[in-house]
């Protein structure tokens, strides 16, 4: 890997406050949004279905969470609630369990218990006195055992029973117990379900995505309900447009930046599903989207100044590269540089009217607007989208090469069928194909749409398999995701809309959702399982 180039240095100190001032002015937001007039909300350092209709990513593989979760919850910062009084309920085998619900995460409950002998403890939970979810199995080779409930409603009222199962197998019961879990914030945007056909909808399974107001930023995991069953908000009202599963499998991770870019408070936000912990990495200059590479590398997509001579005027140009640090790093110059479009690509040129545009607050033409970022395991490469050159990148991450390049003025691939998409955005590319939210900024009509392509890199060839185009008709500027299913149907974030839906190959809407009006949705992410992310 390469260091950053004299130019990169130079360009960290564009017209950015210095790092670590920020980071006081950070702290400060926190403190200020929390209602807290001192210290960090800190816990102890983290521990580190159906068949798919394509290729699975492979560099998704999470940890079990629940061997883990006695050590998780180890010291964590929680205030307790007292379960129903014993002349309220049966008495069972077990002693009533305490209750703890996490500081960080609202939705969140651990019980925790002792039993008379060793043995295999679990929970039994549900609405309405019903018992019909349960917390994973855990091994204890002492006597005292917790379990974590989660995917639970905010606003609602469960029912729950501590089990034990001794080694001899001997089940012990608790009594049947209560918690009211809190409704969700009055700034919360409430989401509703327009439309659900379960015959052809994705079974079960939740919906992570992030949600832009006027003045906050959230992560919210939804339920087929569109309720809220865990959701974080943004420390100053900071941005949040990418998030995603942590790759151990129990954490969820957020990037946030001032969406201007007025000032460099970026950062990727790592949270415990069980809310047990929160950890910043400073990720200077970040904008769009960042990745999590199976070394603990963070990776991001940063603003990159130079300077181009066109038609011979020079003219001060707002590039992107891709960066890399440690998690948990705040220092600038300890970030990496693995590819920059003003060292390692083509010279500027004006791709489109959309260059002449300032970038974010940097005072040079947006020649390049990266928007995505994923990485490629399995050939130790980055796969990057930049919205105003509509192409793909593949970069070699050691030596930061252009391996090749779909789309574009410079395209190495031609499209044997279709349309190419028109500034877009995207989140999934696997071994031959990808899914993109085409803005359409350039079409016409002006109609955004969702597109899976097929691509062959032997034969550096590229087609598009499949669209579905806003039944509304709507021109979406801002953002837009979608994501392939397991089952085969697509999950699309139409952002502005503040609208998130379901669609089968033959454009069936089977499931949809809308925030309240004046919401913006961002990136999605389907999970399965909240126990054991992927």
């Amino acid at each position: 890997m390469r260091a950053p180039s004299k130019r990169h240095r130079s360009c960290r100190r564009f017209e950015w406050l210095p790092l670590r001032r920020l980071r006081a002015g950070y702290a400060a937001l926190r403190r200020s949004s929390s209602g807290e007039d001192g210290g960090e909300r800190r816990c102890p350092p983290r521990i580190g279905g159906e068949e798919s209709a394509f290729p699975p990513k492979k560099r998704r593989q999470p940890a079990l969470f629940a061997p883990a979760l006695a050590a998780l919850l180890a010291g964590c910062q929680c205030r307790s609630a007292v379960p129903d009084s014993a002349d309220s309920v049966p008495e069972g085998d077990l002693d009533d369990p305490q209750i703890s619900f996490s500081e960080l995460i609202p939705t969140v409950v651990t019980l925790s218990w002792t039993s008379d002998e060793p043995g295999t403890s679990f929970a039994e939970f549900g609405l309405d006195g019903a018992l019909d979810m349960a917390s994973p199995q855990t091994e204890s080779a002492g006597t005292e055992h917790s379990a974590l409930l989660l995917g639970m409603k905010a606003g609602r009222s469960y029912s729950f029973r501590a089990v034990t199962i001794t080694e001899s197998g001997q089940r012990l019961e608790g009594a049947v117990g209560t918690v009211e879990i809190d409704d969700p914030p009055a700034d919360l945007a409430r989401f509703t379900v327009s439309s659900h056909d379960e015959a052809q909808a994705q079974p079960g399974g939740y919906i992570m995505t992030s949600l832009l107001g006027v003045d906050n930023g959230w992560v919210v995991i939804l339920d087929r309900d569109a309720d809220y069953v865990w959701y974080h908000k943004a420390d100053g009202g900071l941005s949040i447009t990418t998030t995603q599963p942590g790759l151990d499998g129990a954490s969820i991770l957020h990037s946030q930046y001032d969406a201007s870019q007025e000032i460099d408070v970026a950062g990727t936000v790592r949270i415990a599903v069980d809310g047990s912990y929160e950890t910043l990495t400073s990720t200077v200059l970040g904008h769009h989207d960042f990745d999590e590479l199976p070394d603990g590398t963070i990776a991001w997509i940063s603003i990159d100044m130079g300077t181009a001579v066109i038609e011979d005027k020079e003219y001060s140009i707002a590039g992107d590269c891709i960066l890399e640090g440690i998690e948990g790093s705040d220092d600038p110059e300890a970030a990496a540089q693995v590819f920059s479009y003003m060292d390692d690509y083509h010279d500027p040129w004006p791709s489109c009217d959309h260059f002449w545009a300032l970038a974010y607050e940097t005072g040079g033409w947006d020649w390049v607007h990266a928007n995505s970022l994923m990485y490629d395991e399995d050939d130790d490469a980055y796969h990057i989208m930049a919205k105003n050159l509509d192409h793909i990148l593949k970069v070699d991450r050691a030596t930061g090469e252009v391996l090749w390049e779909i789309g574009g003025a410079h395209s190495t691939f031609e499209l044997t069928s279709g349309t190419p998409w028109s500034h877009g955005h995207m989140s999934q590319i696997w071994d031959d194909g990808f899914m993109v939210f085409d803005n359409a900024y350039h079409a016409d009509p002006t109609v955004s749409r969702v597109v899976e392509y097929a691509y062959d890199e032997g034969a550096q060839t590229y087609e598009q398999v499949w669209e579905h185009l806003d039944p509304g008709g709507n021109f979406i500027q801002l953002l837009g995701d979608v994501r392939k299913l397991p089952n085969g149907n697509y999950l699309n974030s139409w952002t502005s809309l503040g609208k998130l839906d379901e669609v089968t190959a033959d454009e069936v809407v089977v499931w949809q959702a809308e925030a309240e009006l004046g919401n913006t949705t961002g990136r999605i992410h389907w999970i399965e399982d909240l126990y054991a992310l992927e």
